[in-house]
């Protein structure tokens, strides 16, 4: 703009071509999502997603545009449609462990795909007796003194 007033990115080329490459259009999806105008985010990222079905920045877009918009169930399908595609996705990985929690602690029915993590809980294989979880503990303390 030549008036000295700013836009949010992707304000002027929002409506690009289709000629624009996929990962240009993505990087203005997640500067249109970052700005909160999520009608344009999402237009773009069903756009690519369209044309490209396993782009799975294009597909994590839509999720994020769903959980911005609280539709938790439909985030966690895409994070885990994009796991299923690419076990190795960690932002999507991220995303659907998240998802799963928040939905399981609602008491919401949650789906999880084979590629998402078992719930970790790193005291779970490490066993130690109580009392001398306490003594090592204790034992810790007192030496500081």
């Amino acid at each position: 703009m030549t008036d000295g007033t700013t836009s949010p990115p992707g304000g002027e080329a929002s409506h690009a071509s289709d000629a624009q490459l996929p990962a240009d259009r993505l990087r203005q999806a997640d500067r249109l999502l970052a700005f909160g105008l999520l009608d344009r985010a999402e237009a773009i990222y069903g756009d690519v997603a369209r044309s490209q079905p396993r782009n799975s920045h294009a597909l994590l877009g839509l999720a994020r545009v769903s959980l911005e918009r609280g539709d938790d169930h439909a985030a966690h399908r895409l994070a885990s449609d994009v796991l299923g595609m690419d076990p190795g996705d960690d932002e999507a990985r991220r995303l659907e462990a998240r998802l799963a929690e928040v939905l399981a602690v609602r008491g919401e029915p949650v789906e999880r795909p084979p590629a998402a993590p078992a719930r970790e809980d790193p005291l779970r294989d490490r066993h130690v007796p109580p009392d001398q979880a306490r003594t090592t503990l204790l034992g810790r303390i007192l030496r500081r003194r």
